[in-house]
């Protein structure tokens, strides 16, 4: 069940010096909530309106999960300077195997020439 905040606002956003202000004080009021609380079936509120201290007391595991947008541009960046490091290393892997193929094909006709 979700539980944590979902705000999706990051710096330099409009909005975000007053979201931070406020996150700041709910951190010191009552701490990091989790983003995810996990239930047995039986115990899981039907509802996460305002969940109270006894209906969060009763998940079996808390998470927290590490996923801003801007750990998500990131990874993205990183990906795609990944992706195009190795499609330049894959071209030049292919160069060199059609190079060494046609020279072995034109060896092999030189010799055939030779011995025709």
């Amino acid at each position: 069940m979700r539980y944590g905040r979902t705000d999706s606002l990051a710096a330099g956003d409009s909005g975000f010096a007053e979201f931070y202000s406020k996150y700041q004080d709910e951190l010191n009021n009552i701490g990091k909530k989790p983003d995810l609380l996990i239930y047995r079936r039986s115990d899981a509120p039907k509802e996460n309106l305002d969940l109270d201290d006894v209906s969060i007391s009763k998940a079996v595991e808390a998470i927290e999960v590490r996923s801003s947008s801007f750990l998500s541009n990131k990874y993205s960046a990183f990906m795609e300077e990944r992706t195009h490091k190795a499609e330049i290393e894959c071209n030049r892997i292919r160069h060199i195997l059609l190079r060494e193929t046609l020279s072995r094909d034109c060896s092999c006709k030189r010799v055939q020439s030779f011995t025709s």
